[in-house]
């Protein structure tokens, strides 16, 4: 039981918060006195066409002198506009301008309704047909049937930018007008964009109803249409205009290269590349502005002795922004490139194994050979050569091939 209660007044809390939240607060009671006689208006100076509304009119007489003559009088009259009809209740009989109420009464309360059938604006008056100075008048009362005229503003974004990223502030902008009952508020639903349903515009007063809004993370690229609610006092009510605003929180692409590599006798080289942007801004090579900034581009620069290091920054119209650098070295004519150096990794010192002792082996007596006696040599006695003898052989070989020679010839 205790659970359903707390469940009741939860729901009966939120419930009221809801209904101050979306419903427009009419002005205050208007009343309008004067000698005698009191106008009360109980639903303010503003009412939504189809309305019937109520006024009490008091009269109290007992001052003048001929009250057997005493005669009211409930004049309406226009002030711009039409279709406006007016019932006394009770006998619920129509009232015209000039119309008498009562013609000998002292003091008395009665209650006429002003029906409204167009826009219109009036005043309300009571007045006294022998007394002019015993009078009441409720001036421009207004019957709004019309709902305010809304007309969407250009966002304004971040200085030389004309879209957003993520984490830039942006104004809203709406005109925003009333010519009945006037501009009661107005909101915009920001939920596209990673803010609330309900954001408050204020009045700049020159007719510009704006909040400034930081565009939440995470947004993907696109265009968003912020729907804006606008009430007026009579609580017409409308939210068919949108706000349109652009989201960009893609990064330009960018390549770079050097015609002359990274190191050469040149003294200029061509810092190229590509960028891949949909939304570009501008781009700068060393600093310079090129044109068109999207697609390939090419600048000639001058190279000094030494290293050249030249940046390339790609900008978009939401001011994402990428910048890529390339470093060419100028060597001196004649002196031949000197190869990077690569360092080489300190090996790793080894540790020195400790050596395991080796036990000391016992000694053994080797015994003393016998010698064996050598055999002497018996000498040889060589042939005597006959002397020539080469010779004869060297020219008995030369005959033979004469002689070989001789024969295939025949």
């Amino acid at each position: 039981m205790r659970t359903k209660r707390i469940l009741l007044i939860t729901a009966i809390l939120m419930l009221s918060v809801l209904c101050a939240f979306v419903m427009p607060v009419s002005a205050t009671a208007t009343t309008a006195t004067g000698p005698n006689v009191t106008i009360n208006e109980t639903f303010g100076m503003w009412a939504r066409l189809p309305s019937t509304l109520n006024f009490t009119i008091m009269f109290n007489t007992t001052n003048v002198t001929d009250r057997a003559n005493t005669t009211w009088f409930i004049n309406i009259t226009l002030v711009s506009g039409s279709g406006v009809n007016i019932t006394h209740a009770p006998p619920n009989v129509t009232v015209v301008a000039g119309h008498p109420l009562n013609a000998s009464m002292t003091s008395w309360n009665t209650t006429f309704r002003i029906n409204g059938t167009a826009d219109a604006v009036f005043n309300v008056g009571v007045r006294h047909a022998n007394n002019s100075t015993e009078n009441a008048t409720l001036t421009r009362f207004i019957f709004d049937g019309t709902p305010p005229a809304v007309t969407a503003l250009p966002t304004m974004y971040p200085v030389n930018q004309t879209q957003a990223k993520s984490g830039d502030s942006i104004t809203l902008r709406a005109m925003i007008t009333d010519v009945g009952s006037g501009v009661f508020n107005a909101t915009v639903n920001a939920t596209l964009i990673g803010l609330g349903p309900a954001i408050a515009l204020v009045n700049d007063t020159t007719g510009n109803w704006i909040t400034s809004v930081v565009v939440g993370p995470g947004i993907a690229t696109g265009t968003y249409l912020l729907n804006v609610t606008a009430r007026d006092n009579a609580t017409n009510m409308i939210n068919t205009t949108q706000l349109g605003v652009m989201i960009d929180n893609t990064l330009p692409a960018v390549t770079i290269s050097s015609s002359q590599g990274t190191s050469t006798f040149a003294t200029s080289t061509v810092i190229s590349g590509v960028v891949t942007e949909a939304n570009p801004h501008n781009l700068t090579v060393g600093g310079v502005l090129i044109t068109p900034a999207f697609g390939p581009y090419s600048r000639e620069v001058s190279l000094s002795i030494g290293y050249n290091t030249f940046t390339v920054v790609a900008t978009d119209v939401a001011g994402n922004v990428v910048t890529h650098s390339i470093t060419v070295k100028r060597l001196l004519a004649g002196v031949a490139p000197v190869p990077p150096v690569v360092p080489v990794p300190t090996p790793t010192p080894t540790p020195t194994p400790v050596p395991t002792p080796t036990p000391t082996p016992t000694p053994v007596v080797t015994p003393t050979p016998t010698p064996v006696p050598t055999p002497t040599p018996t000498p040889v006695v060589e042939e005597p050569r006959i002397p020539g003898f080469g010779a004869i052989f060297a020219i008995l070989g030369l005959l033979a091939v004469a002689y070989l020679l001789r024969r295939r010839e025949e």
